[in-house]
């Protein structure tokens, strides 16, 4: 199975775009979970990697990104 990448991104076309572009370089992809003033991420996945928007409505992207990592350890932002 190809490494699962995590993509954050708040606009919806830009976020399947990216996974789309992904998807046909070999990787799995999920989109994050991203509510309004907070975030939730892993969801019982273990991404290999993580990329995400900077800004991101009422949370910051890097802030998502440094949460992703402490929930799964081994995944690596970029």
């Amino acid at each position: 199975m190809s490494p699962l990448i995590m993509v954050v991104e708040d606009e919806r076309i830009l976020g399947d775009s990216i996974c789309t572009y992904l998807e046909h370089h070999g990787y799995t992809t999920t989109v994050g979970p991203l509510g309004r003033g907070g975030h939730s991420v892993g969801g019982g996945e273990q991404p290999r990697c993580g990329a995400g928007d900077i800004r991101l409505p009422g949370v910051d992207g890097l802030g998502v990104l440094r949460k992703l990592k402490d929930v799964s350890a081994g995944t690596r932002s970029s």
